[in-house]
């Protein structure tokens, strides 16, 4: 699931609106050294009460000065800049599997934890009711890989 290459395209066929997703992305978030910060995850829980995002899974990941990488329960770093990440413990929906742990643990220092979040973006749900209502129809969604929009980006800006 957590494949940060390519261009991951989700062909939808939904025969009710109540049935439609949004747009599902991930972020693996590293904290050097293990020095988690409570800031973003107080804006975590701002964007799910806002009703912009809805959490679907989020693990701790931590990389060892061995290199072994291991699930960390979020109750482990208690109350980081105010914010209790214990209440996060509750949040694992098993989307994130042995694989997932693997690669995100790979992208990361030794010595450093990763927050793995998998999350559903809300805000376009009413964007594409819209549309349902006047006739048109989802038929793919999907992220566009950044090293891709980073490469057309540099393009872009060199024909100008």
């Amino acid at each position: 699931m957590l494949d940060p290459t390519g261009l991951d395209t989700y062909h939808l066929s939904m025969s009710n609106s109540a049935d439609l997703l949004g747009p599902v992305e991930f972020l693996v978030i590293e904290f050097p050294g293990g020095a988690v910060s409570g800031e973003g995850f107080a804006k975590l829980v701002s964007l799910v009460d806002a009703g912009h995002i809805l959490v679907l899974d989020l693990e701790f990941v931590a990389k060892s000065a061995t290199g072994e990488v291991t699930v960390v329960d979020a109750s482990t770093f208690g109350v980081v800049d105010g914010v209790d990440l214990g209440d996060f413990a509750g949040a694992s929906s098993h989307l994130i599997d042995g694989d997932d742990v693997a690669d995100a643990g790979a992208l990361i220092a030794a010595g450093s934890v990763a927050a793995v979040l998998v999350y559903e973006v809300l805000t376009v749900l009413p964007l594409i009711a819209t549309w349902e209502k006047s006739g048109a129809s989802l038929v793919a969604a999907g992220a566009i890989d950044f090293e891709d929009l980073d490469a057309a980006i540099t393009a872009a800006e060199t024909r100008d």
